[in-house]
């Protein structure tokens, strides 16, 4: 079987492995006992972002974003993945968060450190997934968290993982996805309108 990938990191890996670590994944969400929410943007408090490293540019991009909502009161925890088994330089800078990479995963490739762990217990007001990609180290933190809302852009939302899910008729560079999740986010009114999907 031909496995895609990228910077070391499986793209896709429809083995008997990843069947296992999907089950044990739906098993473990299915046990998340968390309240939902739905608030207004301004009340948001704390908040949690997720995101893939992929280039220096983005990041810096992510790291803008942060000081912004920082700068509006919003206090904020940033996780990015990076699909490969060595964190670029840039990833160790101040202010770019927790950064992960492939050496950070178990044999089921679910997120093993004792930081991650922690981050899917925390109680996130908002929880925000910029990556477009399918990526099996986020989804596991997505599913599991205890987030009261998780909003994300993607092609499906089969497996429920979000709350308010994003789905546009193209693939948005990360500028455009930023764009479009606080689009919806500001103008959704928790008092009539439970929105599943935009």
């Amino acid at each position: 079987m031909t496995e895609v990938i990228k910077a070391g990191y499986p793209e896709k890996r429809h083995g008997l492995r990843r069947r296992i670590a999907e089950q044990i994944m739906k098993i473990k969400a299915r046990r998340v006992n968390r309240e939902r929410n739905l608030m207004p943007f301004d009340s948001v408090k704390k908040m949690g972002i997720l995101f893939e490293i992929r280039t220096k540019e983005e990041l810096r991009m992510i790291q803008d974003l942060n000081q912004y909502l920082s700068s509006k009161g919003k206090d904020i925890i940033m996780v990015g993945f990076f699909r490969g088994k060595d964190l670029p330089d840039y990833c160790i800078a101040s202010k770019s968060g927790y950064c992960f990479n492939f050496r950070d995963l178990n044999f089921w490739e679910i997120p093993n450190t004792d930081f991650l762990k922690k981050y899917i217990q925390i109680p996130f007001d908002l929880l925000i997934n910029l990556s477009q990609d399918s990526i099996f180290a986020l989804d596991y933190l997505i599913s599991l968290s205890q987030a009261k809302i998780k909003i994300g852009i993607t092609e499906s939302n089969e497996q429920g993982y979000y709350d308010i899910a994003i789905q546009p008729s193209e693939k948005l560079d990360l500028e455009k996805a930023i764009e479009n999740i606080f689009h919806y986010l500001l103008i959704l009114n928790p008092k009539t309108g439970k929105q599943e999907t935009a």
